[in-house]
């Protein structure tokens, strides 16, 4: 019976910190919403012996083994030899990925080469697992008691494969024992300030209670066995910070502004300075946002400022680019020349301006005016530049929400 499992991350590039890891963070929680505990993860280089080492160590503790990466076609793709090696098996062709590997390059009027048809290879004793957006075919198999299962590298396909095929594997394999998650999701607190209001129910063992911080926003986990301890938890800390929640589980800010302005029939346009485009391109991300989202501006310096939201000159000259009046004027004109029911701005210092000394790096001014209310926020964040970029930008969103909210 599987209880607990092991991920083995496989790819030089990974060690390198070239490539980002998000496959084992996809497979974990994966394994989570199944019940199964995961007790460890391991990282490793594109080298048949290390690759022997990792599955050698996971299945002495471990009853479910995930690979990621190390199937592709090259000759540095070793998770398939290895795993062959360390069960002592052979290969076997999967006649069906086969077909699938040829019908792609016909399509591209190519010849599959042999290196690519070794995607469809697998060791004799294992299952297959569909691919559904990729070539390398994945798969189970046993052995001494212990599953191993092998998935591709792209996220993208590890995402397909447990979505579909490796789901209804695993529901053959693991016992009845759902794990209940609920995430509330938060802003305008701090993880601190979020911990210290609910900090009696954080000694909970059942349900396991977390708080956890995003770049502007605080997410609280509840998890249990039992779905009815879950939602009495999430119930109890609702009540106190209710204020400050805009979601639960996977729905993001953007999504929730994009519904409440869809829902009164508004739409938005955004004066863009220190963020640059990224509130555009966060709520832009939302589908079906064109009937809500006008467009927007970016006036990164204070000529354009002038020229594109006719920022009178007097005004820089007297407060500066990056002020409350300037901020002011910025939400009322894209509005304007948008035609949109509300509008944004922002304006922050995010590196030293030769045009505003004075001013502390992490300065923002936050504007969102409809056509009879005004919102002027100041805030101040420590951090680089890319950082306060998108620091910026949440902190739109955030200000944004309590504002449709309570108007």
């Amino acid at each position: 019976m599987i209880k607990n499992a092991e991920i083995i991350s496989i790819g030089t590039e990974l060690l390198l910190g070239h490539t980002t890891d998000i496959n084992s963070t996809t497979v974990s929680k994966f394994l989570l919403e199944h019940g199964v505990d995961v007790l460890h993860k391991q990282t490793v280089g594109d080298n048949m012996d290390h690759i022997l080492d990792a599955l050698d160590l996971a299945t002495k503790r471990s009853d479910l083994i995930i690979t990621t990466g190390g199937l592709g076609a090259t000759q540095d793709d070793l998770t398939r030899e290895a795993i062959v090696a360390f069960t002592e098996d052979t290969y076997k062709k999967d006649e069906e990925a086969a077909t699938r590997i040829h019908d792609f390059m016909y399509s591209m009027n190519k010849l599959p080469s042999d290196a690519l048809l070794k995607q469809a290879l697998i060791p004799s004793r294992a299952t297959p697992i569909k691919n559904p957006i990729g070539t390398a075919i994945s798969f189970i198999q046993e052995h001494q008691g212990k599953f191993i299962i092998a998935l591709p590298g792209p996220n993208q396909e590890v995402i397909s494969i447990l979505d579909d095929e490796l789901g209804k594997k695993l529901g053959e394999l693991i016992p009845s024992n759902s794990t209940y998650i609920e995430t509330i999701n938060l802003t305008g607190l701090g993880e601190s300030e979020v911990h210290d209001m609910i900090i009696d129910q954080l000694a909970s063992e059942d349900p396991i209670v977390s708080v956890y911080a995003n770049i502007g926003e605080v997410h609280i986990r509840i998890i249990s066995k039992s779905k009815e301890k879950v939602i009495q938890k999430r119930d109890h800390i609702k009540a106190r910070l209710q204020k400050y929640i805009y979601g639960y589980n996977d729905t993001t800010l953007e999504l929730c502004i994009a519904k409440k302005l869809a829902q009164e029939k508004k739409t938005i346009s955004f004066a863009e300075g220190c963020t640059v485009g990224y509130c555009c391109k966060i709520l832009g991300s939302v589908p079906g946002i064109s009937k809500v989202l006008k467009g927007g501006t970016i006036t990164y310096t204070p000529e354009c400022k002038r020229e594109l939201l006719n920022i009178p000159q007097e005004i820089i000259d007297k407060y500066s680019a990056i002020s409350e009046e300037c901020a002011r004027i910025m939400a009322i004109n894209i509005r304007e020349k948008m035609g949109s029911d509300i509008g944004v701005s922002a304006t922050g210092m995010t590196n030293p301006s030769p045009d505003a000394p004075e001013l502390p790096i992490g300065l923002v001014y936050i504007c969102i005016t409809s056509k009879d209310l005004c919102s002027i926020k100041k805030h101040y964040f420590p951090g680089n530049r890319t950082h306060l970029q998108e620091r910026f930008a949440k902190q739109v969103f955030t200000n944004l929400w309590k504002f449709l909210i309570r108007h």
